[in-house]
């Protein structure tokens, strides 16, 4: 940026920043700015790599898991992801991890956390087995990947 005193960087075009990153910064930017463009870009690239492997080798993204009648021993944030596991209940037992979203309570998708509120306190209540559908974690992914030996 001439007179600024910072050097000025040129990112349009450049093959390591994601489009949406480089119409975030515009055409120039800091050296900050442009590391920071370039190491998200590297996260989503890596992610999305992940996923087609994950899908090449038929891993799944999500766990199914069926809880019995009665509470399921998770605590959620506001983004639907597990922040904590509670000793002793289904959860724990069933091997549900800390970070994974719930993506579907007994069969229906849950967009919002007051859906999935709504859903796991009627699925507790209701007397029947049910099932919680999750997106788990890209470490659950790469350790699945790993145990594949694919």
């Amino acid at each position: 940026q001439v007179g600024s005193g910072r050097p000025a960087y040129k990112l349009a075009g450049h093959p390591l920043v994601a489009p949406a990153h480089r119409a975030a910064m515009g055409d120039e930017g800091t050296m900050k700015e442009a590391t920071e463009a370039m190491e998200a870009s590297v996260r989503e690239l890596a992610a999305q790599n992940m996923k087609m492997k994950a899908a090449v080798q038929g891993i799944s993204m999500t766990e199914e898991v069926e809880f019995a009648m009665g509470h399921h021993g998770l605590e959620l944030n506001s983004e639907k992801e597990v922040t904590k596991v509670q000793i002793g209940s289904q959860a724990e037992f069933k091997n549900v991890k800390v970070g994974w979203q719930i993506a579907k309570v007994d069969g229906e998708e849950v967009p919002t956390r007051a859906d999935c509120s709504r859903a796991l306190r009627s699925c507790s209540k209701a007397g029947h087995k049910y099932t919680i559908v999750f997106n788990i974690t890209q470490a659950d992914v790469a350790e699945r990947l790993a145990k594949s030996g694919k």
